[in-house]
């Protein structure tokens, strides 16, 4: 069953595990799959695409959303929205992560998650964004529109937000540094 795979199944677009490098992703609308619409892929760019209805019950916690990224991400001119789990979803020492001109909304956990980096090393820079009615579960407590937990250097500016359970941008955890621009 979609269970005993975990995390790399149920995926719309599957890296593997980052064996899927430098992929371009353009004006297309993934939708409806089981645990993620894009998952495991390695320096990917997003652009003028749809990801909506993603994400299942069984794959909440780990992998459940829009997409989940670690390395390198940009995703623009794009509409996040109607996701079981979060919209976008960067985790564990991620690196550089870029979300500009998008609209995220709708969203079960946090519309934008940046969680988790231990190295310091990494930047999120979200922008230009409309960010509305995310965490509809109402289950997680730290899930804003914009969630930065346990991570550092990130700049949220120019976004419209409204309607998002918890806060519009919610700063904290306790695994690591969480300092930086705002």
């Amino acid at each position: 069953g979609e269970k005993s795979c975990k995390p790399l199944c149920g995926r719309g677009i599957n890296g593997r595990g980052g064996n899927a490098k430098d992929v371009t992703i353009r004006y297309s609308r993934i939708h409806h799959n089981a645990s993620l619409g894009i998952g495991g892929v390695q320096s990917a760019f997003v652009t003028h695409s749809e990801l909506d209805s993603n994400g299942a019950a069984a794959f909440n916690g780990c992998c459940a959303g829009a997409l989940k990224v670690v390395d390198p991400f940009t995703i623009r001119e794009s509409y996040i929205h109607h996701n079981a789990g979060n919209g976008v979803w960067q985790d564990i020492c991620g690196s550089d992560l870029v979300v500009a001109r998008n609209t995220i909304t709708w969203n079960a956990f946090s519309g934008v998650r940046y969680e988790h980096n231990h190295v310091g090393a990494a930047n999120l820079a979200i922008g230009d964004i409309t960010i509305q009615n995310n965490n509809t579960s109402g289950k997680l407590l730290d899930a804003g529109g914009v969630t930065i937990n346990s991570a550092p250097n990130a700049e949220v500016a120019f976004n419209i937000f409204g309607g998002n359970q918890v806060a519009a941008v919610e700063v904290g955890g306790s695994r690591g540094p969480y300092e930086g621009a705002f």
